[in-house]
């Protein structure tokens, strides 16, 4: 099972309808950080993803980070958005996916091959994953 791929179809939905993929609050920038905070609430999320006006993931942007800075004056959110955050793909293996969950505090991000947002994979998915692999 660990070298099982997370999803046996290439299509969104199938993703969604397994319950492996989480939907996620996405925004396309310049967005204000109030209207941030509003989608993580509407969502009871603690990250919002950026994406741009074609879907493509750009990054995310944690509630913590925002809490911290909500005292200053950000004009550019994108000086909080986490680029570095590499999401993972729809053939990405159980074992890998752990893997980088394990490095990550944030659920991750995932793409198609190219780079077109499809949801996040938060721990309690992988989990979910997992217990019913066995």
């Amino acid at each position: 099972p660990r070298s099982t791929p997370l999803y046996s179809s290439a299509a969104s939905d199938v993703y969604k309808r397994q319950n492996i993929i989480s939907e996620a609050s996405t925004f396309t920038l310049p967005t204000s950080t109030a209207d941030i905070l509003g989608l993580m609430n509407q969502k009871q999320s603690d990250y919002a993803v950026s994406v741009d006006q074609f879907h493509k993931y750009l990054g995310i942007v944690a509630r913590d980070d925002m809490n911290i800075t909500s005292n200053d004056s950000i004009t550019d959110i994108s000086d909080i958005l986490k680029p570095t955050l590499q999401p993972i793909h729809p053939d990405t293996t159980l074992e890998a996916a752990l893997t980088v969950m394990s490095r990550e505090t944030l659920a991750v991000p995932v793409t198609d091959p190219s780079n077109t947002f499809l949801g996040m994979v938060t721990p309690q998915d992988l989990l979910r994953t997992l217990a019913n692999s066995q």
